[in-house]
């Protein structure tokens, strides 16, 4: 935990220069739902405001241009329902620059959409013919 603590306060370092506050959308769903601990993480940081919005309204928020509101947007949710307009806003929040920090089981998302794989930089296998299924094991320390 104490890792993961530093790992998202070093990202957050280089907005911490510019403004008081970071501003942060926390996407998650109801499909994975976050434990107490997952909130304690981010009310550590504490130039961190997050507001939470679940799914399927964060990618309604999203094409509807409020996620312009955030500084960043971190997911932490698990969905597999969007419309080609909402993948259109991803899009154009990413070639504006927005920040995104894709969390755990968001790697599972929106399996029948290619481009996600792009954009979070790896993809969830169920099965695959040449490299079989993903691989994952619980409970795993990983220095960073």
């Amino acid at each position: 935990m104490k890792s993961i603590i530093l790992l998202i306060t070093c990202l957050f370092a280089t907005y911490l220069n510019a403004q008081d506050t970071i501003e942060a959308m926390l996407i998650t769903s109801d499909r994975k739902k976050p434990i107490k601990e997952f909130y304690a993480l981010f009310e550590k940081i504490p130039q961190l405001r997050f507001s939470e919005v679940k799914q399927p309204k964060a990618n309604e928020d999203i094409e509807q241009g409020l996620a312009n509101n955030y500084d960043i947007l971190i997911f932490y949710d698990l969905n597999d329902s969007i419309t080609s307009e909402q993948k259109a806003a991803y899009w154009n929040l990413l070639k504006s620059g927005k920040p995104m920090l894709f969390l755990h089981h968001t790697l599972v998302s929106y399996q029948d959409w290619p481009e996600f794989t792009k954009i979070i930089g790896g993809k969830y296998f169920g099965d695959h013919p040449q490299r079989g299924a993903s691989t994952f094991e619980h409970n795993i320390n990983i220095s960073v």
